[in-house]
């Protein structure tokens, strides 16, 4: 019997956008869906060398990142802009990956994500 992989989930040649992708989950995300054959953009706050590290492991032309506090409404707005810019205005995926202390403060964030 053949299981199924995310090769197989028509991930291929979509874009996501991750917010906190440079390290610990978020980082392992970005690094499956970009295996998976997505384009993948992800956001960091202050850590350029791990986030270097995620550029350099992921295919290349494929993982993006971008500096961004996802507590900034008008922060987040600007760099969806960006990633939607670059890849033919659309984003497929979002996932929002951030730490439980940030919980809180990111709720009325999601929303705005979400919209775009």
């Amino acid at each position: 019997m053949n299981t199924p992989t995310l090769l197989d989930a028509g991930l291929a040649g979509r874009v996501a956008l991750v917010t906190g992708g440079s390290r610990g989950i978020g980082r392992a995300i970005v690094e499956t869906l970009a295996g998976a054959g997505m384009t993948v953009a992800f956001t960091h706050r202050a850590n350029t060398t791990a986030a270097a590290e995620v550029i350099a492991a992921g295919p290349p032309t494929r993982v993006f990142g971008e500096v961004v506090d996802v507590r900034d409404a008008a922060a987040v707005h600007a760099v969806a802009a960006v990633v939607c810019d670059r890849h033919a205005r659309r984003i497929d995926r979002q996932l929002v990956e951030v730490g439980a202390a940030q919980a809180a403060q990111l709720r009325v964030q999601v929303g705005v994500d979400a919209t775009g």
